[in-house]
């Protein structure tokens, strides 16, 4: 008996890469069909991202699951994991306030900071004007 030109151990690769693409066509096909529709209405209905979030929670809180369990990148997975956690325990995501240490300065005070700090600059680092 001849040996088969292609051993099957090859096709059962092939085989785990046509499911994996099956179910992603379904998957899509899926959000076609009853999210999109629903995304367009509420577009259409000017709904605020506020009402957006809580209509899709759902599917946002199964992505973020998803990237936690699948993403190859650790940094990444371990970033959705958290915000899972935060989420679900009801903690408030951190929101970060820079404010500029010259920002409150008035334009006379600031004006006279940046002519000291012109005088005190070598000259052959100041521009030409």
């Amino acid at each position: 008996m001849r040996e088969p030109k292609y051993p099957r151990k090859h096709n059962r690769g092939m085989l785990d890469e046509l499911s994996e693409l099956s179910d992603a066509i379904s998957e899509f096909d899926e959000f076609r069909q009853e999210v999109l529709p629903e995304l367009r209405r509420m577009l259409a209905a000017k709904a605020s991202p506020s009402q957006m979030r809580k209509e899709f929670m759902h599917y946002l809180t199964a992505r973020l699951i998803t990237e936690g369990i699948t993403n190859p990148d650790a940094t990444k997975a371990i970033s959705a994991i958290k915000e899972i956690f935060d989420r679900e325990e009801g903690r408030a995501t951190e929101k970060k306030e820079v404010s500029h240490r010259l920002g409150k300065l008035k334009d006379e005070e600031l004006d006279a900071l940046l002519i000291s700090e012109l005088e005190a600059m070598p000259d052959d680092e100041q521009k030409d004007e």
